[in-house]
């Protein structure tokens, strides 16, 4: 069944990242503004998080919602980039491209299969989701309160936020990681590689 509540929530997310990122283009980026957009990042990236265990509770599993729900993170992730990179200006524009083509590789190789391609620790454990989320989540809010905005209402910040580099490299590096045992688990299949070659 598609119209299910955990799937629906999942949809959801999509429309509401290119509107906060609507919100912010609009506002006047004071401090109060930078806050509510973070908490609306927060908002959406937390919602994968409750679709799924909605999906779990209610046994609304399905691999039609598994896919939903990656095709729906790939969707609010790139909406985001899309607009640090392009719009703010705050995203080196080759992450983007890096996430663009990342989700394009690893989703047409899965695309036929009910279950995602190397279904490992690094690509499906709940621990790694989640820190691929919470990094999402560190990076997109770091963005938000780029030194640009930042100074106009914190002269002298204690807080460095140079620091948002680091956890884009971090992000991107997890994202290759994860990314690996599907591209490995294809190749495997299509026999171009096998286990005894590694």
């Amino acid at each position: 069944m598609f119209f299910t509540l955990a799937n629906l929530i999942s949809l959801l997310r999509v429309p509401l990242a290119p509107l906060s990122c609507y919100f912010f283009l609009y506002s006047n980026k004071t401090e109060n503004d930078t806050l509510c957009f973070s908490l609306m990042i927060l908002a959406i990236i937390a919602l994968d998080g409750l679709d799924g265990f909605i999906a779990r509770s209610m046994k609304q599993e399905s691999p039609l919602g598994a896919k939903l729900d990656i095709y729906c993170d790939r969707a609010v992730e790139l909406l985001f980039m899309l607009y640090f990179a392009f719009i703010f200006k705050s995203l080196a524009v080759w992450v983007f491209y890096f996430f663009l083509l990342r989700g394009i590789i690893v989703d047409s190789l899965s695309f036929k299969d009910d279950k995602p391609l190397g279904d490992s620790f690094l690509r499906g454990s709940r621990f790694m989701r989640a820190v691929s989320g919470v990094l999402k989540v560190l990076m997109f809010t770091g963005l938000a309160w780029s030194p640009l905005y930042l100074s106009k209402f914190i002269p002298n910040p204690l807080l460095d936020f140079n620091i948002v580099e680091p956890i884009v490299y971090l992000s991107v590096l997890i994202s290759f990681l994860r990314a690996l045992p599907t591209v490995l688990d294809f190749l495997r299949k299509k026999n171009i590689l096998s286990p005894s070659s590694l």
